[in-house]
């Protein structure tokens, strides 16, 4: 699947929510070690290696909600359809 058919699915974890855009992601800048939790599987990612970054938007008014960073499509997947 594509990382852009993800675009308007709603994340079972996040009712209310719509997936504004996926793309492939890595910080560029070597300053302060960045991390972040995946919301699927609790991993910690080091955001300078290559992960998901995933926007999301209110569904009532697409206005920009936040970001969320995924390992991979995997991970991806079971957050969409985590129940």
């Amino acid at each position: 699947m594509a990382l852009s058919d993800y675009t308007g699915l709603t994340p079972q974890a996040e009712p209310g929510m719509v997936v504004g855009r996926v793309s492939q992601h890595h910080l560029w800048t070597m300053d302060a070690e960045q991390t972040a939790r995946c919301p699927h599987c609790d991993a910690v990612l080091d955001l300078h290696e290559r992960h998901l970054l995933v926007t999301l938007s209110e569904e009532s008014n697409y206005l920009p909600a936040g970001k969320r960073y995924l390992c991979d499509e995997a991970c991806l997947q079971g957050w969409l359809d985590a129940e």
